[in-house]
């Protein structure tokens, strides 16, 4: 059975954090049992905060518990021969453990009665990122068949001011209906029968809605928001305000066998445009790797991205950057570190990885490399990892550059990776302010409950959000965001813009709080992966799941046990009201006008997948 009746989106943006509320109805068109297939993709850093699902007048409701807890509710749900669904964000299989993903995906497989109806619904949450300039919101949409109903809804309130809004459709079409006003944004998608036939007349509509828009940035010390006891701190300047650093790049590229055919074409491409890029007050040069080395310029060391320089960096690429051999990181990083001769001021020094493999010749123990790296580079030099292909180590790839004051990114096997490397570099090739610091009235905010307040960098386009507690409402909040600018000089900026949700009448209730929760799982886990003490970790992986449990968020910490309506157990001498999934629901109607009614749940058949990696 995979007949949808119905499928509703709708997403609500507030201050770039999206609640997005899935509404999915299905109905079994047969006399017979059949199973009913609910499959949504998330984006990858989203969690999910809640989902239920309505049969035949009951509800049930998933229930987040800690990881060891659900599983030891999941083992006694068995004992009593109740199949119960149990959804955890990882993936044991080791065959693609840890291996990079562009999005999670949320699956769930139910018994549904001939002639019967059941409506799925599901919400997740998502912080957007800033990215050369613009938020997207993206909402995937593949229902693998044309429906009588589809309807998607984005609505955006930014108290900033809203400086563009766009939105790209999944069939590439162009009939979205588009509001923008100073502060508010919304999209409204909803593709009749035959519009969704002109896609595909079997499987309909398929791809991604994605919502771009940007902000004003008038204040160059950012914006504040309070809700009750919680701030949030937006910091993204207005660039022209701020000057670029000059930098210096070694481009650590891999030409391992891995690497043959139209990867390393499209790679040698996005370097040559990268090259292209380069400001002429900038030095560049190539380290490219497989079981050997070759280098450009001769010399070891970068040379000034001049006219000559570029077109003799590019005839380097052409002759010599070849697939071939095997993957030889350790060797590779740490001679890229070497490759900084010294340190300049007000010059801001990284390194660039592209790779799309593990360690296989040399040293190939990833802590061991990761120590190599760390020792070779010191604090001063920031590494940005890109990864190809499903042929990695997201946790090993993610620790190396953490610990080396970068970032990775990853570029999937469907993606164009000349389209993609050339966006990535465009993210990183502006850094405007270095060591960033901000600074609050230490009397105001609880110190413990803080995200992360230091940053090694901050780049054209993006965005930085720091978060946290106050002791109480303030009445004078003061804050500071302090770095080192071009030629190091240095930077103070005081007092952003503070505004109390209470006075913005369009934001969501709560939503501030969410926000803060999110970020701070985040930052935790972050944290936990960069740590080595053991202790440590525990503390850190224990404060953040009594941050899930409390806010409802499957984590890689938390799982989401799901038990289905059974009207026999409900009514017999076993049934305990107290017990997780039990919930009564008020006869209504829900917002797809699908009619619920009250009732209790507990468990039945069913069975859940969650096919997720986890790379927080």
């Amino acid at each position: 059975m995979d007949y949808i009746e119905g499928l509703v989106i709708q997403s609500t943006i507030s201050s770039r954090f999206a609640m997005t509320a899935v509404n999915c109805e299905m109905f079994n068109n047969k006399s017979e049992t059949a199973n009913a297939v609910f499959k949504v993709k998330l984006p990858k850093e989203a969690f999910i905060s809640n989902f239920t699902m309505t049969m035949e007048g009951m509800t049930t409701v998933g229930v987040v518990r800690g990881r060891t807890e659900a599983a030891q509710l999941f083992r006694e749900a068995q004992e009593r021969n109740e199949t119960v669904g149990m959804v955890s964000m990882d993936n044991k299989n080791p065959t693609v453990a840890n291996r990079p993903m562009k999005f999670n995906e949320f699956s769930i497989q139910v018994a549904v009665a001939g002639r019967t109806n059941v409506v799925f619904e599901m919400t997740y949450q998502e912080l957007l990122r800033r990215s050369n300039g613009v938020y997207t919101h993206t909402i995937y949409v593949d229902p693998m068949q044309v429906l009588p109903h589809l309807k998607i809804t984005v609505k955006v309130f930014e108290p900033q001011g809203i400086r563009f809004f766009n939105v790209t459709e999944p069939d590439g079409s162009s009939r979205s209906s588009v509001i923008m006003e100073s502060k508010k944004g919304e999209v409204l998608y909803q593709p009749d029968v035959t519009q969704q036939q002109n896609a595909d007349a079997e499987l309909g509509i398929s791809g991604s809605l994605n919502v771009l828009y940007d902000t004003e940035h008038s204040n160059i010390a950012g914006d504040i928001l309070t809700e009750n006891d919680i701030f949030a701190h937006f910091f993204s300047p207005n660039e022209n305000a701020l000057q670029p650093l000059d930098k210096r790049v070694v481009f650590v590229v891999d030409m391992s066998g891995s690497m043959l055919g139209e990867r390393i074409e499209n790679t040698k491409r996005a370097l040559e445009f990268i090259v292209r890029q380069m400001r002429p007050s900038d030095l560049f040069m190539f380290l490219l790797f497989s079981d050997s080395l070759v280098r450009w310029p001769g010399r070891g060391y970068p040379m000034q991205a001049s006219p000559p320089s570029v077109i003799a960096a590019m005839e380097f690429l052409q002759q010599n950057l070849i697939a071939n051999g095997a993957t030889d990181i350790n060797m590779a990083l740490t001679q890229a570190g070497l490759g900084f001769n010294s340190q300049a001021k007000g010059v801001y020094d990284m390194i660039v990885f592209l790779t799309d493999g593990e360690p296989t010749s040399g040293v190939t123990n990833h802590n061991a490399i990761i120590n190599n790296v760390v020792s070779t580079c010191g604090d001063k030099i920031s590494l940005f990892t890109v990864g190809f292909g499903a042929s990695l180590n997201e946790n090993f790839l993610k620790t190396l550059s953490g610990r080396v004051r970068g970032s990775v990114s990853f570029v999937y096997d469907t993606e164009d990776i000349y389209a993609e490397l050339k966006d990535f570099f465009l993210r990183i090739d502006s850094p405007l302010i270095t060591d960033v610091k901000f600074s609050y009235n230490e009397d105001l905010i609880e110190a413990s409950s803080m995200t992360s307040m230091e940053f090694s960098e901050y780049f054209e386009g993006s965005q930085i959000i720091v978060a946290g507690q106050m002791k109480s409402i303030p009445s004078n909040f003061q804050a500071l965001v302090s770095g080192t600018g071009r030629g190091d000089s240095r930077i103070t900026l005081l007092q952003p813009t503070i505004q109390n949700v209470a006075d913005l009448s369009s934001n969501v209730d709560g939503f501030l709080e969410r926000l803060y929760a999110h970020l701070k799982i985040e930052n935790l886990f972050l944290d936990s992966l960069l740590e080595k003490n053991q202790s440590r970790i525990e503390e850190i992986e224990e404060e953040a799941l009594q941050l899930a449990l409390k806010h409802n968020l499957v984590t890689k910490l938390t799982s989401l046990i799901v038990f289905q309506p059974v009207k026999q157990v409900i009514r017999g001498k076993n049934f305990n009201p107290n017990m997780p999934g039990v919930k009564t629901i008020d006869v209504g109607t829900n917002k797809c006008g699908f009619q619920v009614q009250s009732t209790a749940v507990v468990a039945l058949s069913m069975l859940i997948a969650l096919h997720v990696h986890c790379s927080l």
